[in-house]
């Protein structure tokens, strides 16, 4: 009798051993999960108690903008990327000419590389993926000395499309730009030097003016260098400021095309008297289907 009581002794001690070491297993794993427990809370919770003050929600509006830019400039960049890759290789810039179908007949235009390669070469681009077919001439400006259509922009409104790179074109008219006076007489004061003369005649240094003669093609632009798809074309001589790239010229055997646009087209007017001209320039949509068709490459 007295074994069996020893054996019950010891069996009760090997008990209390395992119960021991369960309730020391069952604290850690305690200790373990509310520590877990505190760090994610606090990690989660008390940044955004934090982050309630204006300073800091401020402060984080400005960062989750400009993270949100860099993201979306890097995926532009991306699609970008890929777009051009997918351009053939052999495009050809230098000496390249395009036939411009449109419903009123044919433009034969020669592009100007050498005073203009980066306009060139996104036309060029935008061309061999037929960006432009089935544009419409969104705008139409009709008076004696400034006379153009507008087209190239997907949207038809003159606020869309954009170049081939997917970033504006620069600006490519000056070789020597000009600088003007600091005092309100805005008057030139260097001498002025153009890439190529020729596509700028009669430059006026008082008023900063050209003439674009007729069948030019030049990019349309809403400030300095911030040139995209879209483009003029001159339907007569037209004086503006020397603020637009000129890329292309109209072979004269098209001119019937531009003369058959400027005689059975009329303006559905949304300004009159448009950029400080005379009150008969008018300035608005073409009162009939005005469109391109096709541009190929020639």
């Amino acid at each position: 009798m007295p074994k069996i009581k020893e054996k019950n002794l010891n069996t009760q001690s090997v008990s209390n051993s395992s119960n021991d070491l369960a309730n020391t297993i069952f604290s850690i794993f305690t200790l373990i999960v509310l520590g877990t427990g505190f760090l994610y809370y606090s990690y989660n919770f008390f940044p955004k108690v934090l982050d309630q003050t204006e300073d800091a929600k401020s402060k984080k509006y400005v960062k989750d903008l400009e993270n949100r830019k860099v993201n979306e400039d890097q995926r532009k960049s991306d699609r970008q990327k890929e777009v051009l890759d997918k351009d053939p290789d052999n495009l050809k810039f230098d000496g390249a000419a395009v036939d411009m179908k449109t419903n009123f007949g044919s433009l034969k235009i020669d592009l100007k590389y050498a005073a203009a390669p980066k306009t060139v070469e996104s036309f060029v681009r935008l061309t061999s993926r037929k960006y432009f077919d089935k544009l419409d001439f969104h705008r139409y400006v009709k008076g004696d000395n400034f006379s153009i259509i507008q087209g190239g922009d997907p949207k038809g409104t003159g606020t869309g499309g954009e170049s081939a790179f997917g970033t504006p074109l620069p600006d490519e008219i000056w070789k020597v730009a000009p600088i003007k006076a600091e005092d309100k007489s805005g008057l030139i004061t260097n001498n002025p030097e153009f890439i190529d003369a020729s596509l700028y005649p009669n430059f006026d240094k008082e008023k900063g003016t050209v003439t674009y003669k007729k069948g030019t093609i030049i990019m349309a632009n809403s400030g300095p260098n911030t040139g995209g798809s879209q483009f003029f074309i001159t339907l007569n001589d037209t004086v503006l400021p020397a603020a637009y790239t000129t890329f292309g010229i109209i072979r004269e055997e098209s001119f019937a095309t531009l003369d058959k646009v400027y005689k059975d087209v009329g303006v559905i007017e949304k300004n009159q008297g448009t950029q400080g001209y005379e009150s008969t320039t008018k300035d608005g949509q073409p009162d009939k289907e005005l469109y391109i068709e096709t541009v190929r490459i020639i």
